[in-house]
């Protein structure tokens, strides 16, 4: 909870690039379609990866050894 931009932002908030926005919304969109297929129908754009982080953030404990991908500023990792 309180993880993503929406819950987090005061409602009075004005976007300042509606376009993103839109692609960002579009993309979670499609996100929920795949979560809903079966498992096994489901695309893996990062297969075995459960954790990841931005570079932009502190690395966390977690994050040890080589990234099973990198994808722009986000790597991701295989911990579980």
């Amino acid at each position: 909870p309180g993880q993503f931009a929406l819950s987090t932002m005061p409602k009075s908030t004005i976007l300042q690039e509606v376009d993103s926005f839109e692609r960002a919304w579009s993309v979670a969109n499609i996100a929920l379609a795949f979560w809903s297929l079966p498992p096994q129908l489901r695309p893996s754009v990062v297969p075995r990866a459960d954790h990841f982080f931005a570079s932009n953030t502190p690395v966390p404990d977690w994050a040890r050894g080589n990234p099973v991908a990198r994808i722009g500023e986000h790597s991701f990792y295989h911990i579980d």
